[in-house]
């Protein structure tokens, strides 16, 4: 393994073609000062590269990039604070497949709030993990890290004192079982799909990528003929009287 300064990236040495696995081991001990309920890890590299998490050294959990460190998030925080960390780079011949690791990061919250830049509003956790990345990638990309990371089961508030009558958002489902997307108690507002059929309320108009869905079942929305899993798209939903 070198470290390669060009490109700012740890990487498997050129070989001679055969099977190679490199493996880093790292510990850290989480600050005890600031109170904390969750976190996040996140890291930019190529396929071939795994991480595991543990407390003891022993058991490794994998971690998924972009969400919570599995034995740190909401709800629960492992109390002793000790954090090993493993990297595994893996190549099955090493004269054509060299993966690499540009960044590996960790954030610890004791708020799961994010607040806008230009107003007092701010997004916070309803229930569930959220989490933002650190890093940001071209919208291009269509990178799942960008913006906000709901954890399975999870959801957000949006909270404003602005008259709100429409949402535009870039949005990337996990998967495309029945699900929801919007939820107000103030004003009746839903649309969801719990049987794979669009449920709304006090919703106008729905456009994914550019498209008038209004109409349309869930499924055809969210199928590989515009979307799919872990793919990004456009929304815009207008509310009545908007």
């Amino acid at each position: 393994m070198f470290y390669d300064n060009v490109d700012d990236s740890i990487r498997i040495a050129l070989g001679t073609g055969t099977s190679k696995t490199v493996v880093i081991d790292e510990f850290i001990t989480i600050p005890s000062g600031p109170d904390m309920d969750s976190s996040r890890i996140e890291w930019d590299g190529d396929n071939g590269i795994s991480i595991g998490s543990s407390v003891d050294g022993i058991t490794y959990t994998p971690c998924i990039n972009g969400q919570p460190i599995p034995q740190y998030f909401l709800g629960s925080f492992d109390s002793s604070r000790d954090l090993h960390i493993k990297i595994t780079m893996t190549t099955s011949n090493d004269s054509k497949y060299l993966p690499k690791l540009k960044t590996l990061s960790m954030s610890f919250y004791n708020d799961q709030a994010f607040y806008a830049n230009n107003s007092s509003s701010y997004i916070s956790t309803d229930a569930g993990e959220i989490g933002m990345s650190n890093s940001k990638y071209e919208l291009l990309s269509r990178d799942a890290r960008n913006g906000i990371a709901v954890k399975s089961g999870g959801s957000f508030y949006i909270n404003t004192n602005t008259l709100t009558k429409s949402l535009e958002f870039f949005y990337t489902p996990s998967d495309l079982n029945g699900g929801g997307l919007i939820e107000a108690s103030n004003e009746p507002t839903n649309l969801s799909w719990p049987t794979g059929t669009i449920s709304k309320t006090n919703i106008d108009k729905i456009y994914v990528n550019g498209v008038d869905k209004t109409l349309r079942q869930i499924s055809i929305i969210y199928l590989p003929r515009i979307s799919s899993s872990m793919w990004l798209s456009h929304l815009l939903s207008l509310f009545l009287g908007g």
